[in-house]
């Protein structure tokens, strides 16, 4: 018992050295997705809940209005994350700072108690090392937290198994779907796996088993249901073009996820593993290690752990334990027997030759696997010399350890300057007082603040999530022709353009203090930080009797869309769409309409505007090439302030943006324009104008509606008409939207080809708009159906120890003679 605790002391010293070692001085977190998803989510949910609006469905602070139910990703109901509650002072980077560590930590202890189910403490200890040290596990506590956060639970649902213990394995099962849903489906195929690698023939926990598993399952109904509605209704994400042959073909990932964070990141050692039990294992660890293999290089496996989406090896880092397990298994056996023939040494080091100057010799990971390789040689040598597993498993953990520093090293941690800008922002925002229904952008490092939301009244039309309304984002992407400004096509930042920020409401900004931003007005400062107004914009919620057909819409030039949606609405019966003559880009602007050009650095100049009035905008188009290569650097072109980027033709969040858009307002009679380096082939150069006073003309136009108010899922208010019309929102359309106008229900509409609307007569009416969660009510079935699966659980267990009792306590019947 003694050496249990010592080990279980230097595993905690061990994981506390690395972690030190890996983040220095700044935060726990990754600058890439863990500040602007993870913890500005939380910070968001933390919102919702202090705020008594938890229960509403709608998040209308974040991508111009969208199912709450798009964020279970990032941990919607995660009940660690509301935690936070009892700290409202901490700030919620530093919480979950805390939070993953805590888990980190948790996760790896646990794995040392799970792994003495099967082995000596000391081959445990080298275990839970080697799990500690594995690529993922480190990496994504600091990243992509939901990649492994429910290791406790995991390993819970495994000591459930081992203790026979029901309740605790439906519990374990529903927080796994909490804390991180999309790998809950390859956490229950490893449940399952492991249940059957110790289950004994006709095992009395077989029904006990199933029904527990069900009952986890059911239990998040509340969550799952309504997710699975949200994703079905406006998905979007990363998603490839999978051909069916290819997934009944070896997974090309699995060799290259030997170290990379985004698979198991085992290295030799679990190749040796999985080799010694096809070879040299018991019947059982020979069917485990082939039902691992297959789940591992199959691409059919890793597509449906992916959710359908992709091929991608991160799915199977719920297998992690049971990898691990196998590691410890075969090391105690071989230990034991140290059986294994020349041939099949030869076979091994060919792989590990192969699989080197096939995939890693020219690989960030090629001087890893050099390292790791020759570690495990000289502690395989020594084994085999001396029988000594101190020596083996001691040089799998350094070489281990090696690998882990190697990754966490090269990963860029949060400073802390991010957190007293944020801050700064925060306290300028709530100093102020917003009309709604307005929205506010955020010009101030777009690639942390994207995603913020700084006060319940603080709407926004950015997002940056995995999915979301994809109206909204047909939207963006193929009529408005978004200035994109970030690699990742999922991050919609704020926009510059004025067009953009009149069209949607964005009546507040906060940017430098000395920065230009045309139509906005300075209000108050905070050190270097200004918060501006724009009176100018449309509310959310308008009503205008102009009314152009969809049809007309589609036909029609860019320019003359754009200026369609500031002078009427786009439904599906209207008239034709006005036409905005294309000017000459050669007689305005003095350009040609197709260039190929090279800088080595970044460049700037002007171009003069040779026509045209203080008053206009000139709405500019043209196509870019995309580069052939594969990281997240891309090629950026910015006109007077207003950026469009173009990544990489291979990088996998690539959302090949090579059609830029400019709206430039002529208050300078010049374009100055800065290009990236790079190589540039820029063609269909067009451009329209149009005057920005029509603009203003059509927002004091339209109907602006008055008394607004919103109580969770409803808002209303009162609006006029002066004639037959449309009621127009910029909330993107989304069928659980229900529209009542003076308390009678009228049919909702798709207008503007991607928002909320309804026709509605003239005269002044009251409005109630209405957002009803389609799978709430099923979900809260199936969670209502899991208690009480749970219920029959804990009562037919209880039930069963009194009998066992009261046999104990009476004693066998004797039989008479």
């Amino acid at each position: 018992m003694k050496r249990k605790r010592l080990y279980g002391i230097l595993l905690i010293t061990f994981l506390m050295i690395l972690v030190m070692l890996c983040k220095g001085s700044r935060l726990f977190g990754s600058t890439t997705d863990w500040y602007n998803q993870h913890v500005v989510f939380a910070d968001f949910f933390r919102l919702l809940a202090s705020t008594g609006t938890m229960s509403s469905s709608l998040a209308v602070q974040l991508g111009a209005g969208m199912n709450l139910f798009h964020l279970s990703y990032y941990g919607l109901f995660n009940p660690l994350l509301y935690g936070s509650l009892l700290v409202p002072f901490l700030d919620m980077s530093f919480y979950l700072s805390f939070l993953n560590l805590l888990l980190y930590f948790v996760s790896c202890y646990l794995c040392y108690r799970f792994l003495q189910f099967h082995t000596s403490p000391s081959i445990s200890l080298a275990g839970s090392i080697l799990f500690a040290c594995a690529s993922p596990v480190l990496f994504h506590f600091h990243r992509q937290y939901m990649f492994v956060n429910y290791f406790p639970f995991l390993f819970l649902a495994f000591f459930a198994i081992q203790k026979k213990h029901g309740w605790l394995l439906s519990l374990s099962m529903f927080l796994i779907i909490l804390t991180s849903y999309f790998f809950a489906f390859p956490c229950l195929v490893s449940i399952v796996l492991y249940y059957l690698y110790i289950r004994k023939k006709k095992d009395s926990f077989d029904k006990e088993f199933f029904y527990s598993i069900v009952s986890g399952c059911l239990l998040s109904g509340f969550m799952v249901i309504p997710t699975f509605f949200a994703l079905l209704d406006g998905a979007r994400g990363i998603s490839s073009n999978v051909i069916l042959i290819s997934l009944f073909l070896p997974n090309p990932t699995f060799w290259t996820s030997l170290y990379n964070p985004y698979g198991l990141g085992m290295g030799i050692i679990f190749l040796f593993s999985l080799f010694l039990a096809l070879f040299r294992g018991k019947k059982k660890e020979r069917r485990f290690s082939i039902v691992l293999i297959c789940l591992s290089c199959f691409s059919l496996f890793v597509y449906l752990f992916n959710g359908l989406l992709y091929t991608r090896s991160k799915a199977l880092i719920p297998f992690l334990p049971l990898a691990i397990l196998l590691c410890v298994v075969m090391i105690k056996d071989w230990q034991e027997s140290r059986k294994l023939r020349p041939y099949q040494f030869v076979i091994f080091f060919a792989i590990v030759f192969i699989s080197y100057f096939v995939v890693y010799r020219t690989s960030s990971y090629g001087t890893l696997m050099l390292v790791d390789f020759v570690l495990f040689l000289i502690g395989l040598l020594s084994f085999w010399k001396w029988n000594k597993k101190e020596i083996l498993l001691g040089a799998v953990c350094l070489s281990a350890c090696i690998s882990v520093l190697a990754v966490n090293l090269e990963e860029s941690y949060l400073p802390t300057d991010v957190l007293k800008t944020d801050e700064d922002v925060r306290t300028l925002v709530q100093s102020e007082e917003r009309k709604l229904p307005y929205r506010s952008t955020n010009l101030l490092d777009p690639q942390y603040s994207l995603n913020q939301v700084y006060a319940s009244d603080y709407w926004s039309s950015n997002i940056y999530s995995s999915t979301s309304n994809s109206y909204y984002d047909a939207f963006l992407r193929d009529v408005w022709k978004y200035d994109f400004t970030f690699a990742n096509h999922l991050m919609v930042g704020p926009s510059r353009s004025i067009l953009f920020q009149t069209l949607m409401g964005e009546r507040y900004l906060v940017g430098d203090l000395e920065g230009e931003y045309p139509g906005y007005q300075f209000q108050s400062s905070l050190d270097e930080l200004g918060y501006f107004e724009n009176e100018q914009v449309l509310p959310m919620f308008y009503t205008t009797n102009t009314v152009y057909s969809r049809n007309s819409f589609d036909i029609s030039s860019y320019g003359s869309q754009i200026a369609s949606l500031f002078s009427g609405v786009i439904a599906e019966e209207g008239e034709l769409l006005p036409v905005v003559e294309e000017l000459s880009v050669t007689d305005v602007l003095g350009l040609d309409t197709e260039y190929t050009i090279a800088f080595t650095e970044d460049t700037s100049f002007e171009i003069p505007v040779l026509e045209g009035s203080d008053d206009d905008v000139f709405i500019l188009s043209f196509d870019v090439n995309e580069d052939a290569c594969s990281n997240d650097s891309g090629k950026v072109i910015t006109i007077n302030g207003m950026s469009n980027l173009v990544a990489c033709k291979d990088y996998l969040y690539s959302g090949h943006h090579t059609h830029f858009a400019y709206h430039l307002l002529n208050n300078e009679q010049k374009f100055s324009v800065t290009m990236s380096a790079g190589e540039y082939t820029i063609s269909n150069i067009r451009l329209w104008k149009i005057s920005m006073n029509d603009v203003t003309n059509f927002v004091r136009s339209v109907g602006h509606p008055s008394d607004f108010q919103m109580n969770g899922n409803e808002m209303s208010f009162e609006i006029s008409s002066d004639d037959d019309g449309y009621l127009v929102s910029t909330l993107p359309y989304d069928r659980n939207y229900r529209i009542l106008i003076d308390g009678k229900e009228v049919e909702t509409e798709i207008v503007n080809t991607a928002f909320l609307g309804a026709p509605i007569s003239a005269g002044t009416h009251q409005v109630t708009i209405v957002y009803q969660d389609s799978g709430i009510v099923l979900g809260v079935i199936c969670s209502v159906s899991g208690v009480i699966l749970l219920g029959f659980i804990i009562i037919s267990k209880g039930m069963k120890y009194n009998e066992n009792q009261k046999f104990k306590k009476r004693g066998p019947k004797k039989i008479k003679a």
